[in-house]
């Protein structure tokens, strides 16, 4: 039956005043702590020695109401007295604690949504879980969870195009929380942090230079050497204003002095910025890569026609929800056994990095259900038909490229209907045998068509 613990209309059942008791000690005892004195309780036919008297899981205090508005039965379970006038009053359902049958399953005291049932906080409309078990609920004190331990949380491992699960995502025998390019498994570290890794930096502890191109021993930024200067500008592509500490790099082909160097500058603050490429170490074709915090990568392809300067004016897009970044600073790619020929496979500007390459990149669910994306990057060197893997699965080849060797900016359609699923993902590119292994390079730029 339903019980009001206050005034109620003729057909409720009306509580009788407690018998008249002269010593008031036993008037506010309360035995079992369940918010009913004993007293109450032996009038209400209730066991003031058993806190939950029906066993039903509801202590007998939480089952009778005090409160003078919420008076009435609300026996249609809606948000209207079904006594008195619906004068917009909060009701609640009242079960008879003496009645273990009653379903208390959908009971939600604290109103927010949640049954009392399932609810670490059933008096908290603002919490309801408590995953680490520490007293305080979730959503007031968050809790931060790595899932293959590896210092980083699950979130920022997402945000960083990590794998959540895997505490080396490039497989290096470096942990991501270790490695200053996790997703890149040729390099693990950036002793000057100026953007480049060890392996590739002819001074990796000093963040003013990254080239010895002439092999004097000097930096090439202090002390430049002769060559193509190549400056220009980086500016946001809707306001039209410089963008100030942007990063402008150039991969170059491989040099006696330094093995698969990269050239590097910063901008300044109106956006400009300045480097010199060897004439004997820069292709024809070439690609500069630029890159700036909230702003998707961009990659440029030129045409080295033995000029003394270059002028690059670069604008770039800020970040959105349809574009996906693959690496957050792109570098050129070689796939291949270096066993190449014929003009397409002319000027590679890096060794092979081997006949696979893994990268991983993240998605929210509303990305997840997408069917078809595009991947957008540039690329030389294509013979064959390579293949462009999703989570495992074949979905695309690659396309062919210039027969000159020169970059071609391509934007491959990638069926992925099913495929892409919320938080990791994996993209594979993998050299096919055609005369041996396919000798190509590529530079991300990233995904499309993602919302």
């Amino acid at each position: 039956m339903f019980i009001s613990a206050c005034s109620s209309s003729s057909d409720d059942p009306v509580a009788t005043p407690a018998p008249a008791n002269d010593d008031p000690t036993t008037n506010v005892l309360d035995s079992d702590g369940d918010g009913l004195t004993d007293a109450l309780e032996t009038q209400l036919g209730l066991d003031p020695m058993a806190a939950d008297s029906d066993g039903d899981g509801i202590e007998d205090g939480l089952d009778i109401f005090s409160d003078d508005e919420l008076c009435d039965v609300d026996t249609d379970v809606d948000t209207d007295t079904d006594s008195g006038s619906d004068s917009g009053d909060t009701d609640v359902v009242v079960v008879d604690p003496m009645d273990d049958a009653v379903d208390t399953s959908t009971l939600d005291t604290d109103g927010d949504g949640v049954s009392d049932a399932d609810d670490r906080f059933p008096n908290d409309p603002t919490e309801t879980v408590d995953l680490n078990d520490d007293g305080l609920g979730d959503n007031a004190n968050p809790i931060f969870i790595d899932s293959d331990g590896d210092g980083f949380t699950d979130d920022r491992e997402l945000e960083l195009g990590l794998n959540p699960n895997n505490a080396d995502t490039d497989a290096d025998g470096f942990s991501d929380f270790d490695d200053r390019f996790p997703n890149d498994p040729l390099a693990n570290a950036d002793s000057d942090n100026d953007g480049v890794s060890d392996s590739r930096d002819a001074f990796p502890f000093d963040d003013s230079e990254t080239t010895d191109l002439n092999g004097d021993g000097l930096g090439d930024n202090a002390n430049p050497i002769d060559g193509t200067l190549i400056m220009g500008s980086v500016s946001d592509m809707v306001s039209g204003s410089g963008i100030e500490g942007a990063q402008v790099s150039l991969d170059l082909i491989n040099s006696s002095s330094q093995n698969n160097a990269v050239v590097l500058s910063n901008t300044d603050a109106a956006g400009n910025f300045s480097l010199i490429a060897p004439n004997d170490l820069l292709p024809d074709s070439f690609v500069l890569v630029v890159t700036s915090e909230g702003y998707r990568p961009e990659v440029v392809i030129y045409n080295n026609n033995s000029d003394t300067s270059i002028t690059a004016n670069i604008e770039l897009v800020r970040e959105s929800d349809d574009f996906t970044i693959i690496e957050t600073n792109p570098t050129v790619h070689h796939l291949g056994d270096d066993s190449f020929g014929g003009a397409e496979n002319s000027q590679f500007q890096r060794t092979a990095e081997g006949i696979s390459l893994v990268r991983n990149f993240n998605l929210a669910a509303s990305q997840a259900g997408s069917a078809e994306i595009f991947l957008r990057w540039v690329a030389k060197g294509i013979q064959y038909s390579n293949s462009i893997l999703v989570n495992g699965q074949l979905i695309s080849t690659t396309p062919a490229t210039n027969s000159d060797g020169s970059f071609n900016a391509q934007s491959i359609s990638l069926s992925v209907d099913n495929i892409l699923v919320e938080g990791a993902n994996t993209l594979e590119i993998r050299s096919v045998v055609g005369v041996g292994y396919d000798d190509f390079e590529f530079v991300f730029v990233g995904m499309t068509g993602l919302n």
